[in-house]
């Protein structure tokens, strides 16, 4: 059929067709289309075709106009000619959406050969299943270096260590490293958990975010003082509709990033102000910059981009901070370039 040119379905079929195909778009298949042997699409649900009436669907054209993935038709062919029910992973477009196919012949009373194919929307869950693989892979890596390290050190202290006096300060110190490492990994693991499932709730207040911004930084001048950074929070205003804690969280992540990428002697400095009718935090810092490459991937949970600087932070930081933002209905956003430093903006609702 093309363009409706002739009727979508044989009128003995039709009733039955539509009957079943209706019944399995209402248990979760998001695609139900009816396909003669030419490949052709000659009848599909409403979530195939948005009408609101799957009586009234009448699809036009090919099955590539729901799929182009040449898998699908191969899969059809083969279940056309051996009868057998076939499943099949397929994208709506190259990058594009995963559907897991399920082509099923069925036998009409002309003699001819259709086949029933049903396509789910899995692109949410590849998604889940590939970030949960990419989680534990990271996880088991960064684990494994500081245990590794306070195992290797626990056991020179126990040894031949154990009686020099200062090999054992040395080694002792290098503990309370390796533990801190250890305690800062396993500390964002449960921020980002936490706010992943969306406890903590708590309800947006207006909120002075140079108020807020001037606390953070109070709390944040020690770790600056031991990096030898200067941490300034400049003169200015907002006023916010935000969660204080999320946002108190959200900022110190930032702050705490931008310390440990600035050289002894530079500078971090957040401001609160209005810009465009927004209210809008913004972190400065002196650092080396980032590459273009890595600054879209900067928010990922253990994205360190710089290999060579990755043992300065658990890569979990911005990526809890994104999160704690963008739950109170905010954004967040870095614009930087190598050699430039870097600045960070968090974008707020008025209040």
């Amino acid at each position: 059929m093309t363009g409706g040119a002739e009727p979508s379905l044989p009128r003995p079929l039709r009733g039955r067709a539509v009957r079943l195909l209706t019944r399995l778009g209402e248990h979760g298949s998001d695609l139900a289309l009816l396909v003669d042997p030419q490949h052709r699409v000659r009848w599909a649900n409403a979530a195939a075709t948005g009408a609101a009436d799957p009586e009234s669907a009448r699809p036009a054209g090919s099955l590539a106009r729901w799929v182009q993935d040449p898998r699908l038709p191969v899969a059809l062919a083969r279940a056309l000619r051996t009868g057998e029910v076939i499943e099949e992973d397929v994208e709506e477009e190259p990058g594009g959406r995963v559907y897991r196919s399920l082509v099923v012949p069925m036998g009409e009373p002309d003699g001819r050969e259709w086949a029933l194919v049903l396509l789910r929307d899995d692109t949410a869950a590849r998604r889940v299943t590939r970030t949960h693989q990419d989680l534990l892979a990271n996880l088991s890596h960064d684990l494994r270096t500081p245990l590794a390290g306070l195992r290797l050190l626990a056991e020179t202290l126990s040894g031949a260590a154990r009686d020099d006096p200062v090999a054992m300060r040395t080694f002792a110190a290098r503990i309370a490293v390796e533990s801190e490492r250890l305690h800062v990994l396993v500390s964002g693991l449960l921020d980002l958990s936490r706010l992943e499932a969306g406890l903590d709730r708590t309800e947006p207040v207006p909120t002075d975010l140079g108020q807020a911004a001037a606390q953070v930084v109070e709390r944040l001048q020690p770790q600056a003082e031991r990096a030898q950074v200067e941490l300034l929070a400049a003169p200015g205003t907002a006023i916010a509709l935000c969660d204080l804690p999320r946002l108190e969280l959200a900022l110190s992540n930032v702050l705490d990033n931008a310390i440990r990428f600035t050289p002894a002697g530079g500078r971090v400095t957040v401001t609160a102000a209005v810009r465009d009718g927004e209210p809008l935090l913004s972190v400065h810092d002196t650092g080396p910059g980032i590459t273009a490459g890595d600054l879209p991937r900067i928010f990922e949970r253990f994205y360190t981009g710089d290999r060579s600087r990755a043992t300065r932070g658990s890569g979990l930081g911005l990526a809890i901070a994104r999160h704690a933002v963008e739950l109170q209905g905010g954004r967040i956003e870095a614009i930087s370039e190598p050699g430039t430093g870097t600045r960070v903006q968090i974008w707020l609702r008025e209040a």
